[in-house]
Order: structure tokens, then C-alpha cells, then sequence
């Protein structure tokens, strides 16, 4: 999977979660989606996606939440990757924002994945192979998925021959049961 690719993953996994609550009522209006697109040296590409998204608040008032998600393929990512990003969100509100960080051929080190459960930025692996589901199943429940299963498949160089093509925790510190980047951002947006 190319950097490109995984661009086009995380946007259509959005498209389709925001249409979803269009449909359901829960956004007001279609969200604000944007890239920014920064190049990094030869053979690395780093982004960044953020949304935001209108919805009504308990007093019946319009109110926002922004998603500032980045997606770096070119290399393991670090602790200090994630500070930089903190850093770069220094501006906005923190009760209004979800800070989301994905990656695909390359982990995050152990180091990074306690700095985010403490931070409150939510990551998440995506396979860089296509992984085909066996037919039959039903659904994409992880059965018992274990802090430690998650664990070794965010920090694992190699992906290996986990069960789902998708591995992540939410913002607010939950484990995706479900194995999809769509279904990791409908439980990002609805827990609060």
C-alpha cells in the first residue's frame, strides 16, 4: 500500500461514515473535508485530513468538532512524531477535537503507543496488503480482541498473519471490535 493509497483508504472510510449520519440525522449538514498535503524528503509523504463536523448540541444549538487525522506511511513512528503533532494542534480547542493518527506499512513503537493512550489520540493500523475475508462469517467481530493482541499488531514491524486487515483504539482510549477503518470512525464519533 502506497501513501496515496492510504490517503484514499482513510477519505472514502470517512465519506462513507459521514454520509451514514447525514442519513440518520445525527450532522446537520455535510462535513467540511480537506487535506493538507506536505512532502517530506524522497520517497516519504506525510498528511494530514481534518474535518469538521455540525451537529446539534444537547441545547438545540449548532455546535463543531474537528478531526485532525495523519496518516504517515514513510516510517516507524515515534513518541516524538506525536508530539509534533500535539504541538501542531496547539490552537484549537480540546474538548471540540479528535486527534487521530494512522499508518499501514510502518508500526508505532511502544513508546508511542502509551504517549497516545495518555494524550488522547487515537491510533490505528491498517494492513498493506488486501486481506480477504473467508465467506460465510458473519460480520467483522473480533471475538476477545485483548489489549495485548492490539498491542502487537500496532507495534509489530511486520503486520503477520493477524485475523482483520484493521487494528486500532479511538481518541478516547477504545478498542475497534469490528476490524474496519469505517467502523473505528463511527465509534470515534460516537463516543464522547
Amino acid at each position: 500500500m502506497t501513501s496515496f493509497d492510504l490517503e484514499a483508504k482513510v477519505l472514502s472510510a470517512l465519506k462513507t461514515v459521514f454520509e451514514g449520519q447525514l442519513f440518520h440525522k445525527s450532522l446537520l449538514e455535510s462535513p467540511a473535508v480537506f487535506c493538507i498535503n506536505e512532502k517530506g524528503s524522497p520517497g516519504r509523504r506525510q498528511f494530514n485530513i481534518v474535518a469538521e463536523l455540525r451537529h446539534s448540541s444537547g441545547n438545540g444549538m449548532p455546535s463543531s468538532d474537528y478531526w485532525f487525522i495523519n496518516c504517515n506511511d514513510g516510517e516507524i513512528v515515534t513518541a516524538d512524531t506525536l508530539r509534533r503533532f500535539l504541538v501542531s494542534l496547539t490552537n484549537f480547542v480540546e474538548q471540540n477535537t479528535r486527534k487521530i493518527f494512522i499508518t499501514s506499512r510502518y508500526p508505532f513503537n511502544r513508546a508511542a503507543v502509551r504517549y497516545a493512550f495518555e494524550n488522547r489520540i487515537g491510533l490505528a493500523r491498517v494492513s498493506p496488503v488486501p486481506v480477504k475475508h473467508k465467506s460465510g462469517l458473519s460480520g467483522d467481530l473480533i471475538l476477545g480482541i485483548s489489549p495485548l493482541e492490539l498491542k502487537n499488531a500496532l507495534c509489530n514491524h511486520e503486520f503477520g498473519t493477524r485475523r482483520w486487515p484493521f487494528y486500532g483504539f479511538t481518541s478516547k482510549g477504545k478498542i475497534e471490535h469490528f476490524g474496519s477503518l469505517e467502523n473505528y470512525f463511527r465509534r470515534e464519533m460516537f463516543n464522547k
